[in-house]
């Protein structure tokens, strides 16, 4: 597992961060799938695809303002999460599905 942050980092509930920037798409993700999202940008940037990385450290309250910014900018979300449907990051959003 990469490390990301430093216990310094002042990580603020309701806030997701862009730890990744990118135009094509964007892979808003949750604890240990954060990593799995990184490579998986590196490997599409090989395939010439831009893509942002969001870390989604607090599911509640969802930063819905981040994310609706990157599904304007990139025209494509994607959750990435070791959670199940009720109660993960897709699961905040059913008004979107």
């Amino acid at each position: 597992m990469p490390f990301l942050f430093d216990k310094e980092y002042p990580f603020q509930i309701g806030r997701a961060v862009v730890i990744r920037l990118g135009n094509d798409a964007t892979i808003v993700a949750n604890r240990d799938m954060v990593a799995q999202a990184l490579i998986a940008a590196e490997a599409l940037s090989q395939e010439q695809l831009d893509v942002r990385v969001i870390d989604c450290h607090a599911v509640r309250p969802l930063d819905e303002e981040t994310i609706l910014r990157a599904a304007h900018q990139t025209g494509a979300i994607v959750t990435a999460e070791s959670n199940t449907y009720y109660g993960g990051l897709a699961a905040q959003w059913p008004n979107y599905w």
